[in-house]
């Protein structure tokens, strides 16, 4: 099962929702399961760099097969070894809550990355999207 860009398209736009519901502006994007871009958007207000930021966290966690949180803990266990990952990730390493796998019927089909918000929220928010992909409805935050 691939993830489509309507799928795409409307997970930003309820991650979009949610934020503003948290009163932050964030930026989102959305991979696919080997990293290429599938949709993205700043909401008015977001710093420039959360785009970019976003992208990364979306991109290292379907490429390397782990979540954001995963990536901080390696990250502080073997320093040496993500600064390698690092280096062969096309985007900067991003340690931290904001990018998830996207799985459908157990297979990873994408991610999702998130930034603008404090850290947790950022996290708070890329589950939202990930129950969002999951059901179709991921009623309140």
């Amino acid at each position: 099962m691939k993830l489509c860009l309507k799928d795409a398209q409307a997970l930003v736009s309820a991650i979009f929702e949610a934020a503003r519901e948290h009163d932050v502006t964030v930026s989102v994007v959305v991979v696919d399961d080997g990293g290429a871009l599938k949709a993205a958007g700043r909401m008015d207000g977001a710093a420039p760099i959360t785009l970019e930021v976003a992208w990364a966290k979306a991109s290292q966690s379907v490429l390397t097969g782990f979540d954001g949180d995963e990536i901080a803990k390696m990250y502080k266990e073997r320093p040496n070894n993500m600064a390698a990952v690092d280096a062969l990730l096309p985007k900067p390493l991003v340690p931290g809550l904001g990018g998830l796998r996207i799985r459908q019927n157990g297979d990873v089909v994408g991610a999702v990355g998130v930034s603008g918000a404090k850290e947790r929220l950022d996290g708070v928010l890329a589950e939202h999207a990930v129950k969002f992909a999951n059901e179709g409805d991921p009623g309140n935050l």
